[in-house]
């Protein structure tokens, strides 16, 4: 097979990778550098900025719509090359040609978050054991001479974003600009928590002393983002953080895509109350 000539992106981070592991890893002789450890060990300090995912859909956006548009997803998640050789690097995913004869087990591959994490997420984040949040919170270290103080503020949650993964990313993206201020810090699992590491390890046994509730804890409020199909409701981890939002008088509320229209919101309105 050919070279793929659709190569991966890199990430939408300035400084070298091999300076963020040692700025991550404490490494470095700046002595604003050496609170990263320490905030890489604290789920409430795991949070993004709204501009930063903006940024992110917006670097991603035309490879994630080409990626799509040449391959399927099988019923086990791999990817459907619909091109033969495929151009692409597929980034760690499971790929391989289409079969005719399999075609009714194929679905076409969306741009959502389960996407976003394994093709970019993951790859990006690998090298440096970190989570993308982490990785971009030591990028603006560098970048911007950030202290001790500020390098907290910059990540420390102040909106809990309740989703799931099966949304659009694009929608997703759009609702948080849409519906909060570019500079709030927001937290998102996906971006939050190291993709890279035993997910099951790092949520443990203990729901309360989890990363999902301390960050939710932190918060000062909770956001649900959600689409027509209101799928988030069905989702046990997210009916268990509205649990949780009412149990610690959390305000929590439900924001749509911007493009939504009324007929849509109608829906939503409808598939709850009916539930």
């Amino acid at each position: 097979m050919a070279s793929p000539s659709r190569l991966h992106p890199k990430p939408p981070t300035r400084t070298p990778q091999e300076r963020l592991r040692r700025v991550l890893q404490g490494s470095e002789s700046r002595k604003a550098y050496q609170v990263l450890p320490e905030l890489r060990s604290d789920p409430r300090s795991w949070g993004i900025k709204v501009k930063f995912i903006t940024k992110l859909c917006a670097h991603i956006a035309e490879d994630m719509r080409c990626y799509c548009e040449d391959h399927r997803i099988a019923d086990d998640y791999a990817h459907i090359c619909l091109r033969s050789p495929c151009p692409w690097e597929h980034a760690g995913a499971i790929a391989r040609p289409r079969c005719v004869s399999h075609a009714s087990e194929e679905a076409p591959l969306a741009a959502n978050m389960h996407l976003v994490v394994q093709r970019y997420i993951k790859p990006w984040t690998q090298p440096l054991r970190a989570s993308y949040s982490t990785m971009v919170v030591a990028d603006e270290a560098v970048q911007r001479m950030h202290t001790q103080q500020t390098l907290r503020a910059i990540c420390t949650t102040e909106v809990f974003i309740s989703h799931c993964w099966n949304e659009l990313f694009a929608d997703f993206s759009s609702t948080l600009a849409s519906k909060l201020d570019s500079e709030t810090v927001v937290w998102v699992c996906s971006l939050g928590i190291d993709q890279n590491r035993n997910i099951g390890a790092e949520i443990g046994a203990d729901l309360l002393g989890c990363p999902f509730a301390l960050a939710l804890g932190c918060a000062s409020r909770a956001l649900l983002v959600t689409g027509p199909d209101v799928e988030p409701l069905s989702r046990v981890w997210c009916v268990l953080e509205a649990h949780l939002a009412f149990l610690w008088k959390k305000p929590y509320d439900m924001e749509l895509p911007p493009s939504m229209n009324c007929e849509l919101v109608l829906q939503i309105v409808h598939a709850i109350l009916n539930g």
